[in-house]
């Protein structure tokens, strides 16, 4: 033994033996075997043995030959995706802006909200996932996608035993919630893990294992379970790889085969890849991304791999675009569907509803908006991180502006949380009204959205001819003098009145320089703005809502009127920030 207690020096043989014959004999076996294998140098000269038996790596050599044709293609594929997110700053109210987010409506089979669970509940608290994670330096979020996912009943055993295999891995219990998302191609689970250990740590995971190791563990997982690929699924696979308009496996093996010339062959020994194979190339020649130079040699594009990255991206989309139209029931011809970036929307805004929202890139955040505009175009739009948007509800009316920044490329302002339909009898002012009395209304194109408005248009403005808030005078329609203050004081008075009877107490108007001062009680909406409702002990106010109030529900707030705003006071005497 040396010095240190954690290190020692074997002996071959019997205990308390000093090195017997039998001892030399086997350690004279172990390095003859090392020799033969290729792992010394003793003798290697004198070897009459040559080839691939005295090569490095004979030993893998001989397994990998007697695997058959579609050994690489055996197990189950998974895709993980992680990501490390910082939570200093703004970073646990975008925590809490994606845990919302990924537990939207329509993501389970049955179209309904997602429900959060944890390693032993079926139902785990978000919120209080959340309040214990206030003061980590950062969360995990994996994405974890089994190809063949859909022939799971339910995703949760399988993240379950993935999540306690990634505990005897890091040696370490982990705090983490989770939800399982039905509503793409490929069923997939959204899973966020503290980043602290079990004594409270900054829980820190090797690069190898977000990058690889927890993949593997997956795979091992879905492979168990549903067990290898058969040769018929495998086949199928491939076969449809060969005619579609993304980069495939088959697209990989091509440029890998590329020669000094830069030519890549067309035959294979094995017949069915040479189907595979010469089929592959006539798809792409028809892409325009493959050219034959001479019988059975042909070149490839520049930029093959990243073309073709780009095809399947635009193809994902439209198939996007398809679906969510199908959803909604709305009929869009295929020409007046388009895909737009910072630089389209730049010649002139975009004003239309939105069809719905979605994530991009799911592990980095990113959403996209589907808006049916009024140019009569459906739009596909990147707005960036999740955070940098608000939510903002289907059939609402938007406006989008490019602006810089990665992460929020498009500036996305809600002009109406409303519908058309139900703005068309609305007693308060809404996004119709502003357009009727508009100098410069917006441009519409008698179709698709825009047909939509015009006709909502016609409708709204019979109804404020009833409600004596327009005239017709012989071929034009007269407005009444500060329509939209006169409607938005007529729907503040009713929604004041109905809490008045319901509180029992008398409502008090707020001008501009007023102080404020009792309960945050709740949200009410008057012209499809949210209102606080502020009480004290006799009566009642209503002011405009911020977030920024909400965790002063059921507490005292005091603040003063400045405008149509109110500048919130509350911390401020103890030198705290307070509420703007």
């Amino acid at each position: 033994m040396t010095g240190d207690d954690d290190d020692f020096l074997p002996r071959l043989g019997k205990m308390r033996a000093g090195g017997s014959r039998q001892g030399r004999k086997f350690l004279q076996q172990v390095i003859a075997a090392t020799m033969l294998a290729g792992g010394g140098k003793s003798g290697a000269g004198k070897s009459r043995y040559g080839g691939g038996r005295t090569a490095r790596g004979a030993g893998a050599g001989r397994v990998l030959a007697s695997r058959d044709r579609f050994a690489a293609f055996r197990q189950r594929r998974v895709i993980v995706k992680s990501r490390i997110v910082r939570l200093a700053g703004k970073g646990i109210g975008g925590a809490r802006a994606h845990l919302r987010y990924i537990q939207r409506d329509g993501v389970t089979r049955d179209g309904t909200p997602g429900e959060l669970y944890d390693a032993t509940h079926n139902r785990a608290d978000g919120k209080e996932f959340l309040e214990r994670s206030v003061g980590d330096r950062h969360q995990f979020r994996f994405i974890v996608s089994a190809e063949d996912g859909d022939q799971y009943d339910d995703l949760k055993p399988l993240i379950r035993r993935l999540m306690a295999r990634m505990e005897t891995d890091l040696d370490t219990r982990l705090e983490w919630v989770a939800v399982d998302h039905f509503n793409t191609g490929h069923p997939h689970s959204h899973v966020i893990v503290r980043g602290k250990d079990e004594r409270g740590a900054d829980l820190v995971i090797a690069r190898d294992y977000l990058a690889a190791g927890l993949r593997e563990r997956a795979v091992e997982i879905v492979s168990l379970d549903l067990g290898p690929r058969t040769d018929v699924e495998i086949e199928d696979r491939l076969r449809r790889e060969v005619e579609q308009e993304r980069l495939t496996s088959l697209d990989r093996r091509l440029l890998r085969d590329v020669d000094a010339d830069g030519l890549v062959g067309s035959t294979e020994r094995d017949p069915f890849r040479q189907a595979l194979r010469a089929g592959r190339l006539q798809k792409l020649k028809r892409l325009g991304l493959a050219e034959e130079i001479r019988p059975g040699r042909w070149r490839l594009a520049d930029g093959l791999e990243e073309t073709l990255r780009r095809m399947g991206e635009r193809g994902d989309i439209i198939k996007t675009l398809h679906r969510a139209m199908t959803e909604q029931g709305l009929v869009r011809a295929s020409g007046d569907m388009v895909i737009d970036g910072p630089n389209s929307l730049s010649a002139r805004p975009l004003v239309g509803r939105v069809v719905t929202r979605g994530l991009s890139d799911e592990a980095a955040d990113r959403h996209y908006l589907i808006v049916d505009g009024a140019d009569g175009r459906v739009h596909y739009v990147d707005i960036g991180k999740g955070e940098a948007v608000e939510p903002i509800p289907e059939g609402a009316v938007v406006r989008l502006e490019p602006q810089r920044g990665n992460s929020a490329p498009v500036a996305v302002r809600m002009l109406s949380p409303l519908p058309l339909h139900r703005q068309l009898a609305s007693g308060g002012p809404t996004w119709l009204d502003h357009e009727l009395i508009a100098e410069l209304p917006e441009p519409l194109r008698d179709a698709g959205f825009g047909h939509e408005v015009r006709e909502a248009q016609s409708r709204r403005r019979q109804w404020l001819i009833a409600e004596g808030l327009a005239e017709e005078e012989q071929d034009r329609i007269v407005y009444r003098a500060n329509l939209l203050a006169v409607m938005r004081r007529r729907e503040m008075t009713r929604v004041a009145g109905q809490l008045s009877d319901e509180l029992g107490l008398a409502y008090v108007e707020q001008h501009p320089g007023q102080r404020i001062a009792g309960t945050f009680r709740r949200i009410v909406e008057v012209s499809a703005e949210k209102m606080a409702v502020i009480e004290k002990s006799k009566e009642f106010t209503l002011v405009p809502w911020r977030p920024s109030l909400d965790r002063h529900l059921g507490k005292p707030v005091s603040g003063i009127m400045r405008g149509d705003d109110v500048v919130w006071t509350m911390g401020r005497q103890r030198g705290g920030p307070g509420v703007s």
